[in-house]
C-alpha cells in the first residue's frame, strides 16, 4: 500500500493544540493527492497518551471539521526511535523511492509542499 508513493509521517499528541489543528490541513490534501501520496500519523509512547485521549481527540477533530481518515498509529516506539525530535508537531517527508527528503514542522504542509514531493 505504501511502497512506490511519497509517504508523510505527522507525529502529534493529544495534548498538543497545533497537531490536532494540523488534521484538518491533512485531510485536504489527503483529497486533493492521496492517490499520488500516502500521508500517517504517528502517536508516539513518550506523548503518554492513552488509548482514550487519542478517541477523545480524534471525536473533538470530527466534531470540528467533519471527518478524520488519515491512518494513526498509537503508542508507536519504533518509528519514534527511527526519526528523533524534539517538539511535534513534526513531520517527516519520504520520496516515493524511500529516501528522506526532509523533517519539518507543521506549517509546511501546504499544497506546494506537497506537489513537489509527488513530482
Amino acid at each position: 500500500r505504501y511502497k512506490g508513493k511519497p509517504l508523510v509521517i505527522d507525529f502529534w499528541a493529544s495534548w498538543c493544540g497545533s497537531c490536532l489543528n494540523s488534521f484538518s490541513k491533512l485531510e485536504t490534501l489527503k483529497n486533493v493527492f492521496g492517490d499520488q501520496c500516502n500521508i500517517i500519523l504517528i502517536n508516539g509512547k513518550y506523548t503518554k497518551d492513552d488509548y482514550s485521549a487519542v478517541e477523545k481527540s480524534y471525536d473533538t477533530v470530527i466534531e470540528r471539521h467533519g471527518t478524520s481518515t488519515i491512518p494513526s498509529i498509537i503508542q508507536d516506539e519504533y518509528l519514534s526511535q527511527l526519526f528523533p525530535h524534539i517538539g511535534i508537531p513534526y513531520v517527516v517527508w519520504i520520496t516515493k523511492s524511500g529516501m528522506i527528503q526532509s523533517l519539518t514542522r507543521s506549517q509546511f504542509l501546504t499544497p506546494e509542499a506537497f506537489q513537489h514531493i509527488v513530482n
